[in-house]
């Protein structure tokens, strides 16, 4: 892969989650409220989609890119970087987004480990990854990526909305950096969920489903569409 698609892949996902991050804290801050805020990570989500679905699969997420290491649709070296961006991009948001309220965050993760969070928070994540598996494993025929945007955003905001009913409804760690509710729930719950939702969908659904148009750094490129050789037989006659 040439240096500039590798430096396209890294901008989009550090923009991306960075984007994803200060909407999601702009609603929720602003409103206290999960269904705008669930309505807005929807929104940006099915944007970056119909923006770059075509060339980049962008995860946005730790735990997405976590769970999809686990079905091998991602190696450990581009799961790594992926992780240190999405984290870098969730702190700047959180320094970036103090800096327009002209305020600092209060911590919203007290108290000790919290089962009933974690557990609302990866049935979000499972929601979100299995709606998200099955987009990228349709091919551009089967679903456009308008379809593909909207069963993605849609799976995004009931995740984060059923989330809402134990905790602050974030699904997603780097959002919880710049919210200030980093803690092991708001971390492991999307993790674990993710890695449901995915395995699950490659078990039950879809055996080895095919990540789509996914560019990854180290230059290999996965594609729904890529097709298999098929050796050809010649039969032939005596005479």
């Amino acid at each position: 892969m040439s240096p500039r698609k590798i430096t396209n892949v890294l901008i989009t996902e550090f923009v991306g989650t960075f984007i994803l991050a200060l909407a999601f804290m702009s609603m929720l801050v602003r409103t206290n409220f999960s269904f705008f805020a669930a309505l807005a990570a929807a929104i940006v989500y099915a944007l970056f989609i119909i923006v770059f679905g075509s060339k980049i699969v962008a995860h946005l997420n730790p735990a997405v890119t976590i769970g999809l290491w686990t079905v091998k649709k991602i190696n450990t070296l581009n799961a790594f970087v992926y992780l240190v961006l999405q984290v870098a991009a969730g702190y700047c948001a959180l320094r970036v987004g103090q800096y327009f309220l002209n305020t600092t965050l209060t911590k919203t993760a007290t108290g000790g480990f919290n089962w009933r969070v974690m557990i609302a928070e990866g049935v979000g994540a499972l929601v979100f990854s299995l709606a998200l598996a099955g987009a990228l494993n349709h091919s551009d025929r089967d679903l456009d990526l308008h379809e593909k945007a909207l069963l993605v955003g849609f799976g995004l905001f009931v995740g984060v909305v059923i989330a809402s009913l134990a905790g602050n409804s974030i699904v997603n760690p780097a959002i919880a950096i710049s919210l200030r509710s980093f803690s092991w729930a708001y971390v492991l719950g999307p993790i674990v969920g993710a890695i449901v939702g995915f395995n699950l969908y490659e078990l039950l659904l879809v055996k080895n489903f095919k990540v789509g148009n996914l560019i990854t750094i180290d230059g290999i490129t996965t594609s729904s569409s890529t097709k298999t050789p098929v050796k050809k037989t010649v039969s032939r006659t005596k005479k």
